[in-house]
């Protein structure tokens, strides 16, 4: 596909092949430093190690999609399906997830609102994304869908689009306001925020992370149909080359519920175990996602990539259970922009006296580029 395309019904997919990721990472018996990282193609693809496959089916068992539902404890309402309509292309949108951290406030992914080039703002009062999110059905039983319009998005400055090489892909968040508080049925979550960047410790931290994107069995077919999904996982490392374009990102690998394909063991040494029949990973259309740490909110879902096997030195073979899609497949490796990171941001985003579209200072340094991708259809 070319990187130009922007297919309908479909996502797009600008690939930057064999990227570089300077790592370093250390873990309680184990450590590694990895200063080049080999890695395939980067996106942001919640695919369940258990999953039934690549159609619906009322047995997936980490479907969600129900007012009240949770996941190791952790109340999922606060996390609902965005849309923003690309003006570039009439009748295209993006489909993205995002969940509540204000009276009147969501995160999301930066990439979900903006230009993947630029960096423009395209969730404007003008062109606002709309929010749906699972409440309580009439009378208070069951489920139905609630609506809301955003009034306000804030990006940082310094972000200039997730495929400018000056983009920082640590600062892949992006603050929505709305008018009025929104009801008191959509969870609010805390944020896990540890202390100044670099300085965090999240490593061997068990996960859940949640998403409104594709979904699959990490082999095989994949599927989509806005429904929400949950599953677990473990901090396998964290970005903190304070050079790198990356610091601060929280990465976990996609392993079966058997432990196979466990990249960041086979790569680094670090062998955290799947979490069994509920490990997950991330696809399309869970960008913007949260990752909780001890039911806080600790990453935004960012992007996925694949290590490649080092010793072949000619071409990149994915160390994942199927070639032919490595971004969904047991092996690939995900991450997730950190909240610590972007905390200034945050907090002077949600404390905006009044709604107006704009872009805040933030943090920003010169990096490699990454490769994103959003759910897009028409």
């Amino acid at each position: 596909m070319s990187p130009h395309t922007r297919p309908t019904h479909a996502w797009a997919v600008r690939a930057v092949a064999g990227a570089v990721l300077g790592l370093v990472a250390t873990a309680a018996g184990a450590s590694a430093q990895v200063l080049h990282a080999r890695t395939g193609p980067e996106n942001p693809l919640l695919l369940r190690a258990d999953s039934p496959g690549g159609t619906y089916s009322p047995s997936d068992p980490s479907l969600r999609n129900y007012y009240g539902a949770t996941m190791d404890g952790v109340n999922l309402d606060g996390i609902g399906v965005i849309q923003t309509a690309d003006p570039s292309t009439p009748g295209l949108y993006a489909t993205c997830t995002a969940e509540r951290i204000g009276l009147r406030a969501l995160i999301t992914a930066a990439h979900c609102v903006t230009d993947e080039n630029t960096g423009t703002v395209f969730s404007t009062h003008d062109n606002p994304t709309s929010v749906h999110f699972i409440g309580p059905g009439a009378g208070g039983v069951g489920s139905k869908y609630y609506s809301y319009t955003s009034s306000a998005t804030f990006v940082q400055s310094t972000f200039h689009g997730f495929y400018n090489s000056t983009t920082m892909a640590y600062q892949d968040v992006a603050v929505l306001l709305f008018d009025n508080p929104l009801p008191s049925f959509i969870t609010t979550y805390g944020l896990y925020d540890t202390g100044p960047l670099g300085s965090e410790d999240p490593m061997g931290q068990n996960t859940v992370n949640a998403g409104t994107g594709t979904f699959g069995s990490g082999t095989g077919p994949t599927g989509f149909d806005f429904r929400r999904r949950a599953g677990d996982n473990v901090v396998d490392f964290v970005g903190n080359d304070p050079n790198a374009n990356d610091f601060g990102d929280l990465y976990t690998s996609f392993e079966d519920q058997y432990d196979r394909y466990n990249s960041t063991c086979y790569v680094f040494g670090i062998c955290y175990p799947s979490r069994g029949a509920t490990e997950a990973g991330i696809a399309s259309g869970d960008s913007g996602g949260p990752l909780f740490i001890n039911g806080e909110l600790a990453g935004v879902t960012s992007f996925s990539t694949y290590f490649c096997d080092p010793t072949v030195t000619t071409k990149c073979v994915p160390l994942v259970a199927d070639p032919s899609r490595p971004f969904n497949s047991y092996g690939a490796l995900n991450a997730f922009a950190p909240v610590w990171a972007n905390s200034a941001f945050i907090a002077d985003a949600i404390a905006a006296p009044e709604p107006t579209t704009v872009a805040l200072v933030g943090f920003g340094m010169a990096g490699v580029g990454l490769a994103a991708r959003r759910r897009r259809q028409s």
